[in-house]
């Protein structure tokens, strides 16, 4: 379900959308603001200074060095979700970036409205929805990070958490997150290369400078490049009315305007949270993703942390795309699952005829061996 709008945000929306693609083709041809043009975009852009902020919008800017990335307020929390990401080289890297979601049932892809809470200071801002679009499914945490390794360089770091409101279903639901780059500050001369399969992407300009765009924690299950234009690009496709599910299509990228996206299909557990991460650069190169070989993760079911193990508890393990395995506790309490794949968040539930365990999620990055469980009543 798409956030509802009230007709002045849906003409508002609408106008911004022209006003966009306006002001993206002025960055990479300036010789075309003549007279009317200019006076054209002085007219629609004071129509938005006098239309009212959202409600609760915030603008927050987080700094390092002179690395900055800001999102505006009354300009993000849409589909054209504007940033900005200055201080890394020539002009501004970001034309804009942001977060969508779909919900299992859904019929299209939403943006995050505007927040509850915005608090953004230095180089790090946490914003906060209590309850995303007022539907009872789930609220949502953006944690923001910026840092700088020197002159012309940053990384920014965004973590969003989405805990399941629900105390008894699970939550199916699938995150994507969006970048327009705009290396060196200029628009229509970039080109992308794979670093590393589905998760990691660098975006270079033909004249000099070059940013990353990485998903991380886990890694991303698709991912989906296409060249800027008002309804065919990422954006659009992720705004339009029909579900979107990435094909891992698009690059190699070359000399035109790029937005790029990456997805991650999830299941959270009732009243369980799960985060997912993405890191976007600034003429900084971004720690390479090294695939290991699949994963083995164990651990015990004890009556309490310095208990007696609990016997014959079944353990179910479901990975990201819903599918799950079980494994019963030996007489020490002991489980264990082989040749999982790494990159992935697994929710682990407990189950047994005596007790009552809590489900987890954990993310599995490398071996695991002494996960522990205990009853929810200790």
């Amino acid at each position: 379900m798409k956030n509802f709008e009230s007709p002045f945000t849906f003409c508002r929306r609408k106008m911004f959308l022209h006003v966009q693609p306006l002001l993206k083709e002025c960055r990479k041809h300036p010789a075309i603001l003549n007279k009317h043009l200019l006076s054209t975009l002085v007219v629609m852009l004071a129509i938005f200074a006098f239309a009212p902020v959202l409600a609760n919008a915030q603008i927050c800017t987080v700094t390092a060095g002179t690395a900055s990335y800001v999102i505006p307020a009354a300009s993000h929390y849409d589909t054209s979700q504007t940033s900005n990401f200055t201080g890394v080289g020539t002009g501004d890297y970001l034309f804009e970036d942001g977060w969508w979601f779909r919900v299992s049932g859904d019929t299209q892809e939403s943006f995050f409205p505007a927040p509850t809470t915005t608090a953004c200071a230095a180089a790090d801002g946490t914003i906060t929805w209590a309850d995303v679009n007022t539907r009872g499914l789930f609220s949502a945490t953006n944690t923001l990070n910026i840092t700088s390794a020197g002159a012309n360089q940053g990384v920014v770091t965004l973590t969003m958490s989405i805990t399941n409101l629900s105390t008894v279903n699970a939550l199916t639901i699938s995150m994507f997150h969006g970048a327009d780059f705009d290396v060196n500050g200029s628009a229509a001369t970039d080109s992308a290369i794979l670093l590393s399969p589905n998760t990691h992407m660098r975006i270079t300009d033909s004249t000099a400078g070059f940013a990353e765009y990485k998903a991380i924690s886990p890694f991303a299950n698709a991912f989906l490049v296409r060249p800027f234009a008002a309804t065919t690009d990422v954006f659009g496709l992720l705004a339009n009315t029909s579900v979107e599910n990435f094909d891992n299509s698009g690059i190699p990228f070359t000399n035109a305007d790029f937005t790029g996206a990456y997805q991650w299909d999830l299941v959270i557990p009732a009243a369980g949270t799960t985060s997912v991460t993405v890191q976007l650069s600034g003429n900084t190169n971004l720690p390479p993703i090294v695939v290991a070989a699949n994963v083995s993760v164990g651990g015990r079911v004890l009556t309490d942390k310095d208990g007696r193990p609990v016997t014959r508890a079944k353990v179910t393990l479901t990975d990201q795309n819903g599918t799950a395995r079980t494994a019963l506790t030996n007489a020490f309490g002991y489980f264990r699952f082989d040749d999982l794949e790494v990159g992935e968040n697994y929710v682990f539930t407990v189950q047994h005829k005596l007790y009552e365990f809590a489900p987890r999620v954990v993310s599995v990055n490398e071996d695991i061996g002494e996960i522990i469980f205990v009853p929810v009543s200790n």
